[in-house]
């Protein structure tokens, strides 16, 4: 699997349990939060280390493994107190937690990152790794 295969595969397991009311700011695109009357999230994905996994097999191909942490920011108004916020974040842990993809997801975990402006902040890490071959 190629790295935007295994971007692909990363973002389909949010796009799948995340609330399309809710607006999204992708890490590769340009965009300003919602106009202060939603919750949303911002997605940003990081590879980080990668490297030869194994020797030249029988036919001479080499696995490589590539990996990185995915930030999802989960921003909910703080009139909302953090309820929403903390529900939001463990439906996109539970997804990270529950996946069955080819990344490996681990050390899913959020973390409060208290009041930014007028919005409460919970981030989801997820560090990953996939292997290709060539």
């Amino acid at each position: 699997m190629n790295s935007l295969e295994a971007r692909d595969i990363i973002f389909k397991v949010f796009n799948d349990v995340w609330n399309p009311a809710f607006p999204v700011i992708w890490q590769d695109k340009t965009g300003k939060p919602p106009n202060n009357d939603t919750a949303w999230a911002r997605v940003i994905l990081r590879h980080a280390n990668g490297g030869q996994s194994s020797l030249a097999g029988e036919v001479g191909t080499r696995r490589f493994t590539d990996s990185g942490i995915l930030m999802i920011q989960i921003f909910t108004l703080t009139a909302q107190g953090m309820d929403q916020a903390l529900g939001l974040a463990d439906i996109v842990q539970n997804a990270y937690e529950d996946a069955r993809t080819d990344v490996w997801f681990r050390d899913v975990r959020k973390q409060e990152g208290g009041v930014d402006g007028i919005f409460n902040l919970v981030n989801v890490f997820a560090e990953f790794n996939y292997d290709h071959v060539r």
